[in-house]
């Protein structure tokens, strides 16, 4: 599904099968990962491979980043519905697994049956390896199970329009840096329309710090008033259920405001 919403030449596509091997033996997957990716996936596939020699987009590189090259891997799951009883925290340590283990920019896929998972990650130089061969993994950005049956699922028109968005065509192609953060950017603005409910995806100036420190705000206030409420069902005292209730009211406003606001 992903390298069909990205609409990449066919220059940059591949199908290259990758060992599970591979990555066992870079070491950078938690014991959970390990576990997860031994049991669990059937197959990992390198999909694309984009560089400025088949890409004619310019590397980029700083003392901070380096965008030399970015791959896109999918990791296909077994079929046995066994994904369907992964807890979050799971999928997420494959999702900074798999990230960790590439030594460049990644946009990832997990396939399970009729759903997906994305992942891409900011990652910057290791100033302590003198051969700046490493990676540190800043940032994961993961979306939740999202539907390849667009047409019969609850949230189609915002998964539509996040397809829409993802073409490499619609991307700033000014080197690999601004692509890479272009799909970022996409991704961001389609997890802040999710948390919101909206049905499309916005058109926004805002920069993708100012988006990213909206959907971090959002989610915590979200985790906030859902801890609230579960203290509140537990809850026997009169006076702390009255207090408990305004501190819910609270965030909720605050929550409000927030996706209502620009």
């Amino acid at each position: 599904m992903l390298i069909e919403a990205l609409q990449l030449p066919p220059a940059l596509r591949i199908n290259q099968k990758l060992t599970k091997k591979s990555f066992y033996d870079n070491g950078q997957l938690s014991a959970s990962a390990q576990k997860l990716l031994q049991e669990q996936v059937e197959s990992i596939s390198l999909q694309a491979h984009l560089h400025p020699d088949n890409s004619n987009i310019a590397a980029y590189k700083t003392a901070q980043h380096e965008y030399l090259e970015i791959f896109v891997i999918q990791i296909t799951m077994k079929d046995n519905q066994a994904w369907l009883n992964l807890k979050p925290a799971q999928l997420k340590s494959l999702h900074e697994g798999v990230h960790k283990a590439i030594a460049y920019p990644l946009f990832l896929e997990i396939k399970a049956g009729e759903q997906v998972q994305w992942s891409l990650a900011e990652k910057s130089v290791h100033q302590a390896d003198s051969e700046h061969d490493k990676l540190i993994l800043n940032e994961l950005l993961q979306t939740e199970w999202l539907s390849t049956d667009i047409g019969t699922r609850p949230g189609g028109e915002l998964l539509q329009s996040l397809l829409s968005r993802l073409a490499f065509a619609n991307q700033n192609q000014q080197n690999l840096y601004t692509l890479y953060q272009s799909w970022y950017k996409t991704l961001t603005g389609y997890a802040l329309a999710h948390q919101a409910g909206l049905s499309d995806l916005p058109i926004t100036e805002s920069s993708l710090e100012t988006q990213r420190a909206k959907l971090k705000q959002i989610q915590q206030l979200k985790k906030d008033i859902n801890d609230l409420q579960n203290q509140l069902k537990a809850c026997q005292q009169f006076n702390e259920k009255v207090e408990l209730n305004i501190r819910l009211q609270s965030l909720t406003k605050q929550l409000n405001d927030l996706i209502s606001g620009e």
